[in-house]
């Protein structure tokens, strides 16, 4: 920011990647086309999902804190 803070990224994936892993495994090990990798299948979406709706939160949550803070905000091209 212009005022020299800097906002850290925050390591959603990382920090899923151990369950993201083992659900991949499961995944991994189910026989094509059968009811329970369909089942695993929606779990790996579903863990994605949830790293994708974090994001989106942090995301929101520190761009508004940014336009409260300020009156004006200007995004330059460098």
């Amino acid at each position: 920011l212009s005022d020299g803070r800097k906002i850290d990224s925050p390591r959603f994936l990382r920090r899923a990647e151990k369950k993201l892993k083992r659900l991949q495994r499961e995944l991994s090990r189910k026989a094509k086309g059968s009811k329970n990798r369909a089942k695993a299948r929606i779990k790996v979406a579903c863990q994605h999902a949830r790293v994708a709706d974090r994001r989106r939160d942090f995301h929101h949550k520190a761009s508004t804190q940014i336009i409260r803070d300020n009156q004006a905000v200007y995004v330059e091209d460098l």
